[in-house]
């Protein structure tokens, strides 16, 4: 059951890896099958999702802890405050060039973007039945290729 998704790595080729890709996309596929195998943990699930911090959030939190911390230690020497002007650079520079340095980082780390948790979020919903096109008299692989399908996944 090979996936793609319209936005699978960062806004910019330049922030991930193939392989930082492949791997997202196959624990997409791992988790929305073992809730089409296991249907009482999709709850649960979707709980999990609620608390899972996204490419965006988590640069948003560590720049601005990097710039806070930057101008802190720079009332003590001012060579933290190009700590500071690192980070507003980047939050700049991604918001033009759609590259984070540290973005390659976290994607291998396993962070994924807002969007990815999102096709998650609806494949698990169509699951449990939010959705007309997957039926539950299906067998699992099925229910979760259906599902995966009606949350914006293309098969591959």
């Amino acid at each position: 059951m090979a996936i793609e998704t319209p936005m699978m790595s960062c806004c910019s080729p330049l922030c991930s890896t193939a392989e930082a890709d492949e791997r997202i996309r196959r624990g997409i596929e791992a988790s929305v099958l073992h809730c089409a195998q296991n249907p009482e943990v999709i709850e649960e699930r979707l709980a999990a999702l609620d608390e899972e911090w996204s490419m965006e959030r988590t640069l948003q939190v560590h720049a601005g802890a990097a710039i806070l911390g930057g101008l802190t230690f720079g009332l003590v020497s001012r060579k933290w405050r190009v700590l500071a002007f690192i980070a507003a650079g980047s939050l700049v520079y991604r918001a033009f060039g759609g590259f984070c340095p540290a973005g390659g980082l976290w994607r291998r780390m396993g962070v994924r973007t807002a969007n990815e948790i999102m096709m998650e979020r609806c494949a698990l919903k169509a699951l449990r039945g939010d959705f007309e096109d997957v039926r539950g008299d299906e067998e699992p692989r099925e229910r979760a290729r259906r599902a995966l399908k009606a949350a914006g996944f293309a098969e591959g």
